[in-house]
């Protein structure tokens, strides 16, 4: 009950920015059949993009993946093609209910199935990019074999959702979300098998990925303590790169307090990393 109280709902971001706002990007609607559901997918591009590169973008929880087309039209600006679906359950993807965490890795593997399969992108290098509780999926899926993807961004990830409800340290509220945790596990282990054991950290360390993992000291949606930076210590990977930073709160790619406005210096540091070209910092 206490995990259907969470996920058993709908997103339809009525008031997150719409494709119309931004004339110059172009997009084909297309869709792909999740376990689930029927997700909508959006392939962005612009007149004479580059088909060797294509990028795939997880959006969070909460949201659809239009809430991230100031990232998207920076990122198809550079030349790149970028591949974005709407979740079980947002957008205008099919489903009454998104179901659980787990159910990010699940929908982003059937997306990552079908590219692998599409004839368009046959020679395409695959890289992807997610943000919160897509950071999660886009990191956590290379769990599973996935060859074909170089590359992966983290961006304000948590290490897994079953980590996320044991984050309080006020001991009253440990046994309930302690006790809430042990239901949703239960549960998880049930609807979702051993994909709901999957962790950032296992993905970055079973796949030797190359990972660029940001997070924000200041971020209160996705605390440090539960993110997958605080796990450095624990990856063997040497091509994962991290970057901490402060003041950005959960949208690193932001300037605070700026709507809209896409905060230059880590824009830029993301599109290095993407062409192979980060420096250690």
């Amino acid at each position: 009950m206490n995990y259907k109280m969470r996920f058993g709902k709908r997103v339809n971001g009525e008031n997150e920015p719409h494709q119309e706002d931004f004339p110059d990007l172009l997009y084909e609607k297309g869709k792909v059949r999740s376990s689930a559901a029927e997700l909508a997918t959006y392939l962005y591009h612009k007149r004479n993009s580059r088909t060797d590169k294509l990028l795939v973008f997880a959006h969070g929880v909460g949201v659809t993946h239009r809430s991230y087309l100031y990232e998207i039209c920076h990122l198809v600006s550079k030349g790149y093609q970028v591949l974005a679906f709407d979740y079980t359950a947002c957008g205008e993807s099919g489903g009454k209910s998104m179901i659980g965490f787990p159910q990010w890795i699940v929908d982003l593997e059937n997306v990552l199935v079908s590219v692998e399969r599409d004839e368009r992108f046959k020679d395409a290098d695959i890289q992807l990019v997610g943000h919160s509780f897509g950071a999660y999926a886009v990191t956590a899926v290379m769990n599973n074999k996935h060859e074909r993807v170089s590359a992966v961004t983290a961006l304000s990830g948590i290490n897994s959702g079953r980590e996320f409800f044991t984050m309080f340290d006020n001991i009253i509220l440990k046994f309930i979300f302690g006790f809430y945790n042990f239901c949703n596990t239960v549960y998880e282990n049930k609807v979702f098998g051993k994909i709901g054991e999957y962790t950032a950290v296992g993905g970055i360390e079973r796949s030797g990925v190359r990972a660029l993992i940001y997070h924000s000291k200041d971020d209160r949606t996705a605390p440090w303590k539960v993110s997958i930076s605080a796990k450095e210590k624990q990856i063997k990977n040497k091509n994962a790169v991290f970057r901490t930073i402060d003041g950005h709160g959960h949208m690193v790619t932001r300037v605070r307090g700026k709507k809209g406005r896409l905060d230059v210096e880590v824009m830029a540091d993301i599109c290095d990393f993407l062409e192979n070209k980060e420096k250690n910092k």
